[in-house]
């Protein structure tokens, strides 16, 4: 598998996508009417995806220029050849957090909050 994200002219290219979550905020509001059994609803199109995506770098060094390049303020493009349903264009909503792999120490991961802001 390869992904690959770029921003700001910067690529970056983790050993592994090892978790994205994501979710998809629709916010459909519904409006209780007094005396009434059935509501009112206004109605709205669900929202692009949110969530955290985390990457596995091979050490130390890759991770920070991965934070650093993905403080760029700009948005990113995530692209994977095999698993072509999480590609999209980001930007990052938040804390990034780095860490050592608990099953090889030489090992990093990053965890980046994320918005979609095109599939």
């Amino acid at each position: 598998m390869t992904t690959t994200i770029s921003i700001g002219g910067q690529y970056i290219a983790p050993d592994l996508v090892t978790d994205i979550q994501t979710s998809v905020d629709v916010p459909t509001v519904v409006h209780r009417i007094i005396g009434r059994s059935d509501p009112d609803i206004t109605l709205q199109a669900a929202q692009l995806r949110a969530g955290t995506l985390e990457m596995l770098f091979p050490d130390g060094y890759a991770a920070a220029s991965a934070v650093i390049a993905l403080s760029y303020p700009g948005v990113a493009t995530l692209v994977d050849t095999d698993v072509t349903s999480i590609g999209m264009s980001f930007v990052v909503t938040g804390a990034m957090s780095t860490g050592m792999d608990t099953q090889d120490t030489r090992r990093w991961r990053v965890t980046v909050p994320y918005q979609e802001v095109a599939p």
